[in-house]
């Protein structure tokens, strides 16, 4: 499955990550020790389509539990922080999966960013939660 969205003149999709996206990644910015690995979870990565060519500029990680999604990792290119690709990346799992509660679990360093989101602390320090804005209808 893949989701696109059209915005600032360029198409950005979110596909099932390939071990393939993350050796790319990994070789392109080698000094990121953000960057995750395929786990067990639901792997996706984010690409833009700026004509001429395509890049992979971010992966986020997580699973589902009941109508529950936990991130586990999510992992913007150093060169698109700060330019709404994780808020995006965010917005395009939550509409697929239509959770009725996003969970995270954080660093300090992304701690303010989704806090930033309408996440709020939960279970113990690096835990998150937010009700989700668009949940499965039953």
């Amino acid at each position: 499955m893949k989701i696109y969205r059209k915005t600032l003149g360029i198409t950005v999709s979110l596909h099932r990550a390939t071990d393939e996206d993350i050796l790319a990644m990994e070789a392109r910015y080698p000094d990121d020790n953000c960057l995750p690995t395929l786990g067990i979870q639901e792997s996706w990565v984010l690409t833009i389509d700026k004509k001429p060519e395509k890049e992979a500029v971010g992966v986020v990680e997580y699973y589902l539990r009941d109508s529950e999604l936990v991130i586990t990792g999510l992992w913007i290119a150093p060169d698109y922080r700060g330019k709404g690709y994780g808020t995006m990346m965010i917005e395009l799992i939550e509409a697929t999966e239509r959770p009725t509660i996003l969970r995270v679990i954080t660093t300090s360093q992304s701690l303010k960013f989704y806090e930033k989101r309408g996440f709020t602390p939960d279970i113990g320090y690096r835990v998150l939660t937010r009700v989700s804005s668009s949940p499965k209808e039953e």
